[in-house]
Order: structure tokens, then C-alpha cells, then sequence
């Protein structure tokens, strides 16, 4: 037992003493929570969609992740060292953080029982549009004692024309708690057989992991006109580019759902059909 304690001693005494060097900066908190919990469901999109395999991009998420276990976690390492993590995860630390994935649409029970509410997603959109992924996903926030919030869940789903082949997409998003309020920036109020939409037109701005942005461009994201999605890196040879969007938002029994046009350039009145669809299903 006792030279157990020495060498428990000698691991806490070297994680100490190593503690600034596993330390992930304030920039590498801020990245991992751009990337990975509030734009987790949009990059999940368009990895797929520029299929991207950004090897050194996911090393150095693990090796923070791993810091991040050992600053919080059982080792004794230095109090400073461990108020700076937490500190950092309450600041930044809020969103999304995808649970289980879906190839094929599952039962309306199944995902009711997953999702903890009623959730309306159809198997096709205008007949043309068919359902091709769907994920559930969690509330993550690092300033609670909880971390995850376990009846606070979404589920967003991906459709794509099955007579096209391009890059474009839908995506609808169905929450039970309303959207953050960048969500509802630049919105415009339509009515249409008594029902009140929100619609908006915006780009997703495309950019490598590394990509510095310009005041004007965080001047347009933070107005909602843009949202900005970091993927890939400078060393995938991956550009930034602009693709145009469009979204509708509306509510339903409580129930909160967004729809997304990603490069289809739908017209607004096929936008509102698809929601009324779904707002018919049983």
C-alpha cells in the first residue's frame, strides 16, 4: 500500500507539474465549442456532404477533451489549473450535442419514447424530397450542475430530391424548447390560412477550421444574414465559400420546427406547403 501512495504521489506531482502544457488555450474552448456543440447538427451536414476526414483537426479535439478529463477528473491536479477549465466550459460550453443517429425514419413510438415529446417527421417532403438521416439530440450546458439537460432534446432530420443529384439539401429541425435567438434574427412574420410562419434568407458561410473572419463578416453573422460553419482546415486544400439558404419556423402544439432550404432555392410557397404537410400529419 505504501508504495502504491508513492507512486499515486509521483502521478499527481507530475500531472502538476505538466498541468500548462495539457492546457488547452481560451481560442481552443472557444473552436471546440463552434464546431462541435452549437453547430453541431450543420457541420454534421456538410462533413457529409464535402466528406470530409480531418485527422489532425479530431486529434487535437481528443487531446483537449483528454485535457479536459484530466483537469476535472479524480487526478489532484492544481486548483487553478481547474478553475481555468471550468471557468472556460461554463463560458462556452451550450448547445446541441448529437445522441443517436438514424438512417432509416424510425417509429413514431420509438422516437417519441427517445425524444421524450411528440415530434412530426415525415418520410417525404412534396412527394419529391425523401427522408435520408435523422439525429436526436441532447442540451448541453457547461454552466449546470446537470451538464445535460435530459427533457430538453431535438431531432433534426436531412431530405434530399431523390430525382437530383447536387450538394443541396433540407433539413428540419424539431425542438420542444424554442430556439436560441440568433434563430429568429432577420426573420419576417407570413400568414397563411391563420397560421403564422417566420421566414428568413441567409448563407451558410463554409470555412476551414483555421479561417480568420473579417469585422464585416462577424458583423453579418451576428445580424443574421450569415451562419458561419467551420469544417475542414487550410491543409484539406477546402476554400471558404457562400451557399444561399432559406428558413421557415413555425409552431406546432408546442412543439418548435425549423425547415431549411440549403441550395434548393425553393419558392416560399413550396416552403410553407412542406410545413403544412407536416403540421397535418397525425
Amino acid at each position: 500500500m505504501k508504495k502504491q501512495k508513492q507512486f499515486e504521489d509521483i502521478i499527481k506531482l507530475e500531472l502538476n507539474i505538466r498541468a500548462s502544457d495539457i492546457t488547452p488555450s481560451l481560442d481552443s474552448f472557444q473552436n471546440i465549442k463552434k464546431r462541435i456543440i452549437e453547430k453541431g447538427r450543420n457541420e454534421n451536414n456538410m462533413s457529409k456532404k464535402y466528406n470530409f476526414k480531418n485527422n489532425r483537426f479530431m486529434k487535437t479535439v481528443v487531446a483537449a477533451m483528454l485535457c479536459m478529463t484530466f483537469l476535472t477528473g479524480a487526478y489532484n491536479v492544481s486548483s487553478d489549473m481547474r478553475a481555468f477549465a471550468n471557468s472556460i466550459i461554463d463560458k462556452f460550453v451550450k448547445g446541441y450535442a448529437s445522441d443517436k443517429t438514424y438512417y432509416k425514419l424510425p417509429e413514431k413510438d420509438e422516437l417519441q419514447k427517445e425524444l421524450g415529446f411528440e415530434a412530426k417527421v415525415p418520410e417525404a417532403l412534396l412527394d419529391d424530397f425523401k427522408f435520408v438521416d435523422g439525429t436526436t439530440s441532447v442540451y448541453v450546458d457547461g454552466s449546470s450542475d446537470e451538464i445535460y439537460d435530459s427533457n430538453r432534446k431535438e431531432f433534426g432530420a436531412t431530405y434530399k430530391k431523390a430525382s437530383k443529384n447536387s450538394d443541396a439539401d433540407l433539413s428540419l429541425t424539431i425542438c420542444n424548447y424554442e430556439f436560441d435567438s440568433d434563430t429568429y434574427k432577420n426573420t419576417e412574420k407570413i400568414t397563411s390560412a391563420n397560421k403564422t410562419f417566420l421566414y428568413k434568407r441567409f448563407k451558410f458561410h463554409i470555412v476551414p477550421s483555421d479561417y480568420k473572419q473579417s469585422q464585416e463578416e462577424l458583423e453579418d453573422e451576428k445580424n443574421g444574414y450569415v451562419s458561419t460553419i467551420w469544417i475542414g482546415s487550410k491543409a484539406s486544400d477546402f476554400n471558404d465559400k457562400y451557399t444561399d439558404a432559406q428558413a421557415l419556423i413555425w409552431q406546432d402544439n408546442n412543439i418548435y420546427y425549423q425547415l431549411i432550404d440549403n441550395g434548393y432555392k425553393l419558392s416560399t410557397e413550396d416552403m410553407i406547403k412542406m410545413a403544412k404537410e407536416i403540421i397535418k400529419m397525425d
